[in-house]
């Protein structure tokens, strides 16, 4: 057996397999960017605002996108390409500074007890992480039960705190606007008048939680 002697960062790509309600496998209809690994001698870690392609489903529609620009595609079962949904000119670009602060996010790790420093491999590995230019457009991708695709902005481990603007595409494929969901409340579904998810407290437990969604135009 040969392993792959590619170093830096790699993004293999990922096939989109369709499955029948019996769990049985039909056919592979294509595939998806994958998600980016960096790859150094002594580490495998996701890289500095990794981006990742991400997928999900409504009404026989397969919407996916590859993260790297604020674009979603939106598929037929066959795998055929049924309309390209963007918000044009959205602003990606890093700063130094931006990328800098989340180098040292990385090494703000948590330590094992009575270990002082994390490992001198560690630290060159990600000193030796790429610099990248732009970061994913988002880091989820949900269509609820109306066909209104829901986008969360990508944040780096440097970046958050702050509350989440998902933002929100109709089901023409406009963009609608965004909404404002707190830190501490993570996102699992989204219905027609409500927003299912997980709330943590200030004990860091854990609660499923529902909130309600009211829409505007009504």
């Amino acid at each position: 057996m040969e392993f792959s002697e590619t170093y830096g960062v790699v993004r293999n790509p990922e096939a989109l397999v369709l499955y029948d309600l019996a769990g049985v496998r039909r056919d592979s209809i294509g595939s998806t960017p994958g998600g980016e690994e960096y790859v150094a001698e002594v580490l495998s870690a996701p890289p500095l605002f990794q981006k990742e392609a991400l997928v999900d489903t409504h009404e026989g529609r397969i919407y996916t996108g590859a993260s790297d620009r604020m674009q979603i595609e939106e598929l037929a079962p066959d795998g055929d390409t049924v309309r390209i949904l963007r918000i044009p000119d959205f602003p990606l670009a890093l700063t130094p500074q931006q990328v800098e602060a989340e180098r040292e996010a990385r090494l703000d790790i948590e330590l094992p007890q009575g270990v002082a420093s994390p490992p001198p491999h560690f630290v060159q590995a990600v000193k030796d992480m790429p610099s990248p230019e732009t970061r994913p457009a988002y880091e989820a991708l949900l269509v609820d039960p109306t066909g209104a695709i829901w986008l969360r902005p990508f944040r780096g481990m440097s970046e958050a705190g702050e509350p989440a603007q998902w933002l929100v595409l109709g089901p023409d494929g406009s963009w609608l606007g965004s909404v404002e969901i707190p830190e501490d409340f993570r996102v699992m579904d989204i219905g027609v008048d409500e927003v299912l998810g997980v709330w943590t407290d200030e004990m860091d437990v854990q609660h499923p939680q529902v909130r309600r969604l009211r829409r505007g135009g009504g």
